[in-house]
């Protein structure tokens, strides 16, 4: 059984089967890392519908946050302020945290959203950034496989000051990037690294990094990959920059990462001096639920050795060590500055089970999990664990660069076929670059492979064929749209040629209404042999006069796969088994595989917002985490149908 960190269960086939369309990874693009280029970093500013949030005074903060971050960076960034962003019409639902946790783009660009309301009294901002340096939000907090992403708050009773207020919030969590090429030799912690820092030709570094300042780490392909955060690893900085550089002491929890063609970017976290709060939890039962558990501490100001004298050393109650709750009577000895290193001891020898770098970024308590095993023999799991997020995230980036295809395929804007070889020859580079990757890491790790490994590895095996076969599909694509630019000299033509090829990859995608919709524009002088023929076929597939049986197709295609959460799919579970029941009857099995791809897209959502909850710790996520666990149910029983169903089936060549 799978179990998310909220104790919400889904079983192995349905995680699997989640993120097996997954899309939602966009191409990365390389890293920026030249000392003589700055950093761009775009505000989204957004204020809710408040009358007394007026035009006026929204383009006087607009205003005054580009100005004043302006005139703070200077040329070590060039800001742009903005009110429209993709992300912003699922922010009301979902959360701006929840919103920056799917997005994966290493574009260059830190995006940082500034939100802005009014409760009658005062105003309400909210800020959170995402890195597109690193492809990785910011500030983050990372628990093992967890992200947990920080977004700051504060009031103003007084709109004068809401654009500074807005302005000293972003610069906090603004995280210069600094970066090393390898990660240190040796088990003996810390390591010492030296840090190159980006933009650093451009400004004094020294008024932006200080003695003590906390980096997190991300590690970074030498490529297209994805990047991703090294859980509960930091760089603490020994000196201010001089000449673009400087040395910092590399601390970390669960040892080495895998080694290969990556290098590593670490990021400044807004880290402030306050009072430690840790709540430890550990996996217990047959079903490995995580419950709150009471271990020692030895808490340390400057490393996990040494200060004999000056350690602190606690206990947790019901797991919760809060070194500012009044019972304890700390004081000052409970306050760290940027960062603590706590040690977790159990038994009557004190042994050490954890060595985390706590680094103190928010007023909520670090969460801290122990398994059954020492930490060292953890690091295995998580390479697996990071090995089979990566294959997900490369099936994701392929298949949102079809995605994008189909899209531009119905635009008809003059220059959208050179686009749309673009867009192909940028997935096909990134799938190129991972899928050697991954098929080699895959025989490293898996040289003897568990149970769980075995069952794992089938359905990771499935998506590996899956990406090797869109490889090839792109590839086709690209060459064929490669020689008819070299050989065609009629533009129009050019270009119906080249739609004519993207509605042969909507029809791969099942797509088969869109692809109809394109053959039928082709003019009669630039329609190929067969193709009047194709369109026939499709017709027959596609067109129906069984109006109840349309309106379930329509569900399928246009609506279910629209459904954000399990809010939103429990009062519509029934129309899409009935919608199946539709597809059965009338023997359609293409709307039944477009149904199943539209589950597929469905449950990795439903489990992101697993892990959201837990009603263990939270009480007020009980009510959600029974409805998730409800649809997660019902979710998997009509994945299971469809799935048999089509196994049955005979599909039609569409």
């Amino acid at each position: 059984m799978f179990r998310t960190t909220s104790s919400v269960v889904f079983s192995t086939a349905f995680f699997l089967a989640a993120f097996a369309s997954n899309a939602a990874a966009q191409p990365p693009r390389p890293a920026e890392s030249d000392a003589k280029t700055p950093y761009e970093l775009q505000v989204v500013l957004h204020m809710a519908d408040n009358p007394s949030l007026t035009d006026v005074f929204y383009d006087r903060v607009e205003r005054e946050l580009r100005d004043s971050l302006q005139a703070d960076f200077g040329d070590l960034v060039n800001v742009e302020v903005v009110r429209k962003h993709p992300l912003l019409k699922d922010i009301p639902e979902k959360g701006l945290a929840s919103a920056l946790k799917t997005w994966q783009e290493r574009n260059g660009v830190k995006t940082h959203f500034v939100l802005i309301d009014f409760n009658g009294v005062d105003y309400e901002i909210q800020t959170c950034q995402y890195d597109g340096v690193t492809g990785q939000p910011n500030p983050v907090v990372v628990i093992e496989k967890d992200r947990n992403i920080i977004v700051r708050k504060e009031r103003k009773r007084d709109r004068e000051f809401v654009a500074k207020a807005a302005a000293l919030m972003v610069e906090r969590d603004f995280g210069l990037i600094a970066s090393f090429p390898s990660w240190p030799q040796g088990k003996t912690k810390p390591q010492e690294v030296r840090l190159e820092f980006k933009a650093s030709a451009l400004a004094p570094l020294d008024l932006w990094v200080k003695k003590g300042d906390v980096f997190g780490v991300v590690q970074v392909p030498n490529g297209n990959g994805a990047s991703q955060m090294i859980p509960d690893a930091v760089v603490l900085i020994q000196e201010p920059p001089k000449d673009g550089a400087c040395t910092g002491q590399l601390f970390w929890r669960y040892g080495l990462p895998e080694p290969g063609n990556v290098s590593y970017r670490c990021v400044k976290l807004g880290t402030a001096s306050g009072p430690l709060r840790v709540r430890v939890v550990k996996a217990t039962g047959p079903n490995n639920v995580l419950g709150p558990v009471d271990v020692g501490l030895q808490v340390r100001r400057n490393g996990f050795t040494g200060e004999d004298q000056s350690v602190l050393k606690v206990d947790t109650h019901a797991g919760l060590f809060d070194a500012a709750s009044p019972k304890l009577d700390l004081g000052a000895k409970g306050v760290f500055d940027q960062v603590a290193f706590v040690s977790v001891v159990e038994g009557v020898k004190a042994t050490v089970r954890a060595e985390v770098p706590v680094p103190l970024l928010t007023d909520q308590p670090y969460l801290i999990k122990l398994t059954n095993q020492p930490d060292a023999d953890t690091v295995a799991d998580l390479s697996k664990d990071a090995w089979k997020r990566k294959v997900n995230e490369s099936f994701g980036a392929v298949e949102y660069v079809i995605r994008e295809i189909q899209e531009l395929a119905t635009k008809e804007a003059t220059g959208t076929r050179s686009e749309i070889i673009k867009k192909a020859q940028g997935g096909l580079e990134r799938a190129q670059d991972d899928y050697p990757r991954l098929i080699a890491k895959r025989d490293e790790l898996f040289k003897t492979p568990t149970p769980a490994d075995t069952r794992d590895l089938k359905e990771m095996n499935k998506l590996l064929g899956e990406i090797k076969k869109r490889m090839d599909e792109l590839n086709l694509f690209v060459v064929k749209q490669q020689e008819l630019e070299r050989d065609e000299k009629d533009p129009k033509r050019l270009e119906w040629i080249a739609k004519i090829e993207q509605g042969k990859l909507l029809e791969k995608e099942l797509e088969l209404g869109k692809a109809i919709a394109l053959y039928e524009k082709v003019p009669p002088d630039f329609a190929p042999p067969g193709l009047k023929e194709r369109i026939a076929q499709l017709h027959k597939l596609w067109d129906t006069n069984d109006e109840k049986y349309r309106l379930a197709r329509n569900f399928i295609y246009d609506v279910f796969p629209t459904l954000e959460d399990s809010a939103a799919l429990q009062p519509r579970l029934g129309e899409a088994f009935k919608a199946f029941e539709e597809c059965k009857r009338v023997k359609d099995v293409i709307a039944a595989q477009k149904l199943l791809a539209g589950i597929g897209l469905l449950l990795p959502r439903l489990a992101k917002e697993g892990e959201q909850l837990n009603p263990r710790l939270n009480p007020e996520d009980d009510l959600p985490a029974q409805r998730l666990q409800k649809v997660g149910a019902e979710m998997e029983k009509l994945l299971n149908d469809v799935k048999s169903y089509l196994e049955q089936q005979k599909p039609p060549n569409p």
